[in-house]
């Protein structure tokens, strides 16, 4: 008797949800370089004198879908129109997840001596904090993005291949007084040889989240998994 009060008392978690979702439009990003150039820095990001205060503001009404949420072997599916998260919920609060990544790389390499190797991943990270009030549930949705990208070349490499370094050192770094950095087939530009240049992006989006749980069936999921629509519209 005990366990079928508890049973009944539990708040829902599996069934068809209705979500309304309104993100921030502008991401939060940071970017990080480290180099082995001898003579070079990061140029710093300075802010230009400007008296004038400038306001601008947007607002849109909230994106809408469904989701269905399961009970799966290793916790709550949570799928939606394009994304499947994986988590838990205890005490009321929800924490889900899905993680993405690609990776790409690539060498160049040659008898006189050239050598350029280039290596990129992309990661992003989507999470789900709620927290459900009965049959509504409240909280955030926080998108994480991580692209990196290291560069290694040579210093120095044989006349006869007419090769110019490839390895993007001005995009990032400068030298004295703002000179051009680059690695040259004839200098020394850096401390060890190869010359290493790594550099690495976060940026990170968030936004509301209301779902409420209605009364469709998981059998009716796939009749409305299209129904919803982007912001603002």
């Amino acid at each position: 008797m005990l366990i079928a009060l508890l049973v009944a008392c539990a708040a829902p978690q599996e069934g068809v949800w209705w979500v309304a979702l309104s993100m921030e439009e502008e991401a939060s990003c940071a970017q990080t370089v480290a180099h082995n150039f001898l003579d070079a820095s990061v140029p710093e990001t300075e802010d230009p004198e400007d008296a004038w205060e400038r306001i601008g503001q947007t607002w849109e009404s909230p994106a809408g879908f469904y989701v269905l949420v399961t009970q799966g072997p290793d916790g709550l599916v949570w799928t939606g129109p394009d994304t499947v998260y994986l988590g838990d919920v205890e005490d009321g609060a929800w924490t889900l997840q899905h993680y993405a990544y690609e990776g790409e790389s690539a060498l160049d390499s040659h008898p006189s001596g050239y050598h350029f190797q280039q290596e990129g991943e992309r990661s992003v990270t989507r999470t789900l904090d709620l927290t459900q009030a009965g049959q509504v549930l409240e909280g955030n949705l926080t998108i994480s993005t991580v692209d990196s990208a290291r560069y290694s070349e040579v210093e120095g490499w044989g006349e006869e291949l007419g090769q110019s370094s490839q390895l993007p050192a001005s995009s990032y770094l400068e030298g004295p007084e703002g000179a051009v950095v680059a690695n040259t087939r004839e200098g020394l530009e850096c401390v060890d040889d190869p010359c290493v240049l790594q550099v690495e992006a976060q940026c990170s989006w968030s936004g509301g989240v209301v779902a409420q749980l209605t009364g469709l069936s998981a059998e009716a999921f796939d009749g409305v998994l299209d129904a919803g629509f982007d912001a603002g519209e």
